[in-house]
């Protein structure tokens, strides 16, 4: 199902297409930070952590997206 939570205030978040780069190897330095995983420092994440475009939509973590393609 799709989730929805509130923001601080009580407002419901709602999904929302933003035009900020972003990778599926950004997705478990994202959960870590919102599940507030200890010491994130001792871990080596690749990806960016994407907290500050869910804060704000029009935020921007990265300039590029790395991608490859092998058939």
């Amino acid at each position: 199902g799709l989730i929805e939570r509130k923001a601080a205030g009580g407002a419901l978040l709602r999904p929302a297409g933003v035009e900020a780069l972003v990778s599926l190897i950004d997705l478990l330095p994202t959960l870590a930070n919102l599940g507030g995983v200890p010491d994130k420092d001792r871990w080596v994440f690749q990806g960016k952590d994407l907290t500050p475009i869910l804060e704000n939509p029009e935020a921007e973590v990265q300039n590029f997206v790395h991608f490859t393609y092998e058939d």
